[in-house]
């Protein structure tokens, strides 16, 4: 008997320090990403009250954390403008980079067409 109570003591300290890494890692608090994180069973989780209550105060606690691919659609969707005005600048100076190489083949073709 023991020896489980040992055993069990074990795992409820590794969930307890892993949830504290998540939540200093930012990441969203679930039975699913406990699970993941600890190696242990989701039923381990729900069965055992002090880490379920622990689990589920955290994950009510919690403002929405963002996705990785969430917060970058954010930045694409702030910085949009930015990028647009910019791409806009670099259009405008090779449309007239252009226009002044335009201008010196004519200007080539013209003194060219003299020699001959």
């Amino acid at each position: 008997m023991k020896h489980a109570q040992l055993k069990s003591r074990i795992s409820y300290e590794k969930v307890d320090m892993d949830i504290h890494k998540l939540i200093k890692d930012n990441k969203v608090i679930n039975f699913n990403t406990v699970s993941e994180a600890v190696g242990v069973s989701k039923p381990y989780l729900y069965k055992n009250p002090a880490i379920r209550g622990r689990i589920e105060t955290q994950r009510s606690q919690q403002t929405k954390v963002q996705t990785p691919k969430a917060v970058k659609q954010n930045m694409n969707d702030e910085n949009k403008d930015a990028l647009i005005e910019i791409l806009r600048m670099k259009v405008k100076e090779l449309e007239n980079k252009n226009k002044d190489l335009t201008k010196q083949l004519k200007k080539f073709q013209g003194s060219l067409y003299d020699q001959i």
